[in-house]
């Protein structure tokens, strides 16, 4: 509909054209490549059904899409039809934004909106879960790949009654590290707490209706999208996950940031389908590096050499199968735009499922955590011999994984730390190898810089 047909009461019925949703629904004779092109048909002949679930953000699917968009060395234009239509980019809160007047638009950024009682469809999620249910009661009984995306619970926390209030009156339950003051952890995490540390943390109160409101509007949402699900495709595999959690006053922080605590990078991940045991659980440290290989190897597609996770397909099918000796997390900056939130700051942090180490390029202190003792990451044990072997351990994995995974940031700093003992002098050549990147899915084999020739090795002394 017109913006000029629109009302500007966004507690009125408003019509809906478009959402964050990206789906593929491409005939065979669309699916055909160019000669000489990558065979995308196989996408649609591999007799596949999926939904794939997000609450804030699938990063899993932002990956793929954009594995294969860069992979073309940015020739853009020169990307036949079938692979522009394959390669969507999901839809934004622009595309809302632009359907919405400039009244509304305001009102859509403000949390005090909720108290106006608006109607659903109002809402970035709401919009979503129409368009995907829209599309499932039209083509749950094709092949396709659907990702639905919302920005709910994200801040400003829009949602109707009776989420806007449900929560008024509920207190969320502290747990043991909201008394955690950061003795012994890195100073950047001290600057981000502020006064919070000085507070008595015994007041401290953990009241957000707002986000938890919203988040059981989310919810909502999803179960309207599962519901169509079970009636019109009930064999898809469907996965739900999120990009980030809150740290709502553990460690005396707030919202999100560079930190590898639990409350803030541990993140729920849900896979039901065919051949996936019901109600089972799996402890082992995964990430949503392992997503896109693992799409692909659901749909019976190659995985390409140059991504970084290998796929969980069959640790999903078995529980009992390890894919992960160990996950990472990387933290540089926050956004570009933005010159606080920390400014920049670079973490590296890796995690066996027991032990988690966290290097802070930037500050002088890291981190080093027993989960198995301490759940609530209380007690940095970066200086702790008793610990000494483990801390090494990871520290060489995650040196070797920056290096395997040609980390632009990579170099001696992260290796020569305050409590790292009997490395020697650093040397400005570090590991002295050239690392090349191998992605001959999609594009040429690089050259080597010393012979002009195609490379023999990725990998090589320099």
């Amino acid at each position: 509909m017109a913006k000029e047909n629109r009302s500007k009461d966004i507690t009125s019925e408003n019509t809906v054209s478009q959402f964050d949703v990206t789906e593929y629904d491409l005939t065979e004779e669309e699916m055909q490549p160019e000669p000489g092109r990558n065979r995308f048909g196989r996408l649609h002949r591999c007799n596949i059904r999926m939904l794939i679930l997000s609450v804030i953000l699938l990063m899993g699917l932002c990956a793929i899409l954009l594995v294969r968009i860069r992979s073309l060395n940015g020739r853009i234009t020169e990307l036949t039809d079938q692979v522009r239509r394959l390669a969507q980019v999901t839809a934004s809160q622009q595309a809302l934004l632009e359907e919405l007047t400039e009244e509304e638009r305001v009102a859509s950024r403000k949390k005090e909106t909720n108290r106006r009682n608006i109607r659903g469809d109002f809402t970035f999620g709401y919009r979503c879960g129409d368009r995907a249910v829209d599309f499932l009661e039209k083509h749950g009984d094709e092949d396709f790949f659907l990702t639905m995306s919302l920005d709910e619970p994200h801040d400003p926390g829009l949602c109707p009654e009776p989420y806007a209030s449900m929560f008024e009156d509920y207190e969320f339950p502290k747990s043991p590290n909201v008394w955690d003051t950061l003795e012994g952890k890195p100073q950047y995490q001290k600057i981000w707490a502020g006064k919070n540390r000085e507070s008595d943390r015994d007041k401290v109160r953990i009241k957000v209706p707002g986000f938890l409101g919203c988040n059981s509007f989310a919810d909502a949402q999803l179960g309207r999208v599962l519901e169509s699900i079970a009636r019109y495709a009930p064999d898809a595999l469907v996965i739900y996950t999120s990009d980030h959690g809150d740290a709502l006053e553990s460690h005396c922080l707030y919202a999100k940031g560079p930190v590898m605590y639990n409350e803030v990078a541990r993140i729920p991940l849900l896979i039901a389908g065919p051949g996936v045991p019901e109600g089972a659980v799996d402890k082992n440290p995964v990430s949503h590096i392992n997503l896109p290989p693992l799409i692909l190897e659901y749909m019976g597609v190659p995985v390409p050499k140059c991504f970084e996770g290998r796929s969980l397909l069959q640790e999903v099918y078995n529980p009992e199968i390890r894919t992960n000796d160990y996950v990472v997390t990387e933290f540089t900056r926050y956004e570009i735009d933005h010159d606080g939130f920390g400014g920049i700051q670079m973490m590296r942090a890796i995690f066996d499922g027991r032990y988690k180490l966290a290097v802070h390029l930037l500050d002088s202190t890291d981190e080093f955590y027993d989960q198995e003792k301490d759940p609530y990451e209380m007690k940095n044990l970066i200086w702790d011999e008793a610990y000494e072997e483990e801390k090494v351990r990871l520290h060489r994995l995650l040196l070797d994984w920056m290096n395997a995974t040609r980390d632009p940031f990579r170099g001696y700093q992260w290796e020569h730390r305050q409590w790292r003992k009997g490395l020697g002098e650093p040397t400005w050549g570090y590991t002295g190898y050239t690392r090349q990147r191998e992605a001959e899915e999609y594009e040429p084999r690089q050259l080597d810089y010393d012979t002009g020739l195609p490379m023999k090795e990725a990998v090589r002394k320099k």
